[in-house]
C-alpha cells in the first residue's frame, strides 16, 4: 500500500463514496484506485484491502475518514473513496 499519494483537490475525479459503492464498482471493474482511510476499524480495512488485491486495484491511504468527509463535504465520516476509471466512466 502506498501511503505518500495525495488526492488532488484541484480538479477531482468521478469518484465512489463508501464500502457499498466501492464494493460494487470494484467488482464490476470500474475502479482505478481506492483511498482507504487510515482510521478505519482493522476489519474495515482487511476488506477493502482484500477486494483491492483480489480486483488488482492500487489501494492508496493517506487520509483520514474525517478529511474524505470534509473534501467530498459529507455530513458523517467516509472510510474509503473509490476513483472511476475514467475511461470506463463516464
Amino acid at each position: 500500500m502506498n501511503s505518500n499519494k495525495q488526492i488532488q483537490t484541484d480538479r477531482l475525479p468521478k469518484v465512489v463514496l463508501g464500502k457499498r459503492q466501492v464494493t460494487k464498482e470494484a467488482k464490476a471493474g470500474r475502479l482505478k484506485e481506492i483511498w482507504l482511510a487510515t482510521d478505519a476499524d482493522e476489519n474495515y480495512k482487511k476488506e477493502i484491502k482484500m477486494l483491492a488485491k483480489e480486483k488488482k486495484i492500487k489501494i492508496f491511504s493517506n487520509n483520514t475518514a474525517q478529511e474524505f468527509a470534509k473534501k467530498y463535504q459529507l455530513d458523517v465520516k467516509c472510510g474509503v473513496v473509490g476513483l472511476i476509471n475514467e475511461i470506463e466512466g463516464n
